[in-house]
């Protein structure tokens, strides 16, 4: 591929990962999209291992750190991919806003830089879009009871979804509050991608006896989170792209930090 495919392919996989398409709950036969946004650390390590320069590979990690995919041709799936001309879609040239996703991705980035084989670091010193290894922390959210959603079905349609009050989700649909392509072009939405008023986890442990939620992330973005004291937790699943469990408040008692990751 030339550097402008493989940024157009790779950003689609990222696409895919933050956004599914819409599924229907518990049907047995069609895809789940299982994978949360760690496997694509592993997609990159392979395409490295291909040969293609670690300067290509790392500008497109960067780009995706900031949060914008400037004139980018990707976009999320609108319905399951099921041959090559699918998967091979160019979408028209947009500026592509990602921000609701890039808090996590920042985190594990810096968790598995080394392990991707190429540094992330170039001319532009994209080594400061990463926060510290020692910075970034395991924190546990208590979560209220469910809204009587079976959870114990198809784990991997959750994600923990940390949303600002003020961020309205119009008709429930995170999804089409999130998708900055097909999704909700008002201003109010547009603001609560770009802001991000959003941040939305797909790695993260739900202990369901306990109701909480636990991952890892960078100390500085839950201290703005829970200094600011109007951002709140929700368990979103991703088929349906509604909402099964919260609010909790990212305050007080709600939240607990634990162990750095080195």
């Amino acid at each position: 591929m030339t550097r402008g495919e493989l940024e157009r392919w790779l950003h689609s996989h990222f696409l895919k990962l933050c956004l599914p398409f819409p599924r229907i709950p518990g049907h047995i036969i069609l895809v789940n999209a299982p994978l949360g946004m760690a496997s694509y650390f592993s997609l990159v390590s392979h395409v490295a291992t291909l040969g293609y320069p670690a300067h290509w590979l790392a500008g497109i990690l960067a780009t995706l750190c900031r949060g914008v995919l400037a004139r980018s041709r990707a976009g999320p799936p609108t319905a399951e991919i099921t041959d090559e001309k699918l998967a091979a879609r160019v979408w028209p040239v947009k500026d592509v806003c990602v921000a609701p996703f890039v808090a996590e991705f920042r985190t594990l980035l810096a968790m598995w830089e080394p392990l991707l084989g190429f540094p992330m670091v170039d001319a532009n010193d994209d080594k400061l879009l990463l926060p510290r290894r020692e910075a970034i922390r395991n924190f546990t959210i208590k979560l209220p009871p469910n809204t009587g959603e079976r959870m114990h079905w198809n784990p991997a349609v959750f994600v923990l979804v940390l949303k600002a009050r003020s961020s309205e989700v119009a008709g429930g649909d995170m999804r089409r509050l999130l998708d900055d392509r097909t999704g909700d072009s008002s201003p109010a939405a547009a603001n609560s991608r770009m802001e991000p008023r959003i941040h939305v986890v797909s790695a993260f442990t739900r202990k369901a006896d306990a109701t909480t939620a636990t991952f890892w992330m960078d100390t500085g973005v839950m201290d703005g989170l829970i200094a600011d004291g109007s951002w709140e937790a929700w368990i979103w699943r991703t088929d349906t792209w509604r909402a099964v469990q919260g609010p909790a408040p990212l305050h007080g008692d709600g939240v607990s930090v634990g162990e750095a990751w080195c």
